[in-house]
């Protein structure tokens, strides 16, 4: 329980550390003990056409953050969210969309590194890894986000307090 009070309290940095725990695990993998038809055949042929896709997924994604980021903040001052501006978690909102927007920029930056760097048929495999990192970072910064928005549009839908 004590593990699940500090994830609620400290998630976003609890969620980079699983992502760079991971990471250091799928590391550890590939360098030491996977075969290395393997690591050819499944992980690094397809490596140019996975930068290109996620650098476009990411960049919508940076998009779609974005639009949520400026929607919220025209709605703040709708009298529904009065609770949420004077809560303590008010300032988490913004924490956990802005993380979201630095998770995907850095897939987008690190997506382009490797479509520049990395499309040679010997991989340079620190950018695979770092890539597998901000793939997960970003992913689990977009659940996040979907999260916190899901419960935002729930509190924008309540009847308003007028109407009571």
């Amino acid at each position: 329980m004590k593990i699940l009070n500090h994830w609620d309290r400290h998630f976003l940095g609890c969620e980079k550390g699983a992502a760079a725990a991971a990471t250091v695990g799928v590391a550890i993998y590939v360098l030491a003990f996977a075969d290395a038809t393997f690591i050819e055949g499944s992980i690094l042929a397809n490596r140019v056409t996975v930068y290109r896709v996620a650098a476009g997924a990411a960049t919508a994604l940076l998009g779609f953050t974005g639009t949520i980021v400026a929607l919220i903040y025209g709605l703040i001052d709708a009298e529904r969210l009065k609770h949420l501006r004077s809560s303590t978690e008010y300032k988490t909102v913004w924490r956990v969309f802005f993380s979201t927007i630095q998770a995907s920029g850095l897939l987008v930056l690190v997506s382009f590194t490797g479509l520049i760097v990395d499309h040679q048929p010997q991989p340079v495999i620190w950018i695979p890894i770092l890539f597998f990192y901000a793939g997960l970072l970003s992913l689990l910064r977009v659940a996040r986000s979907v999260w916190v928005l899901e419960r935002i549009v729930y509190i924008l839908a309540l009847p308003s307090p007028s109407d009571r």
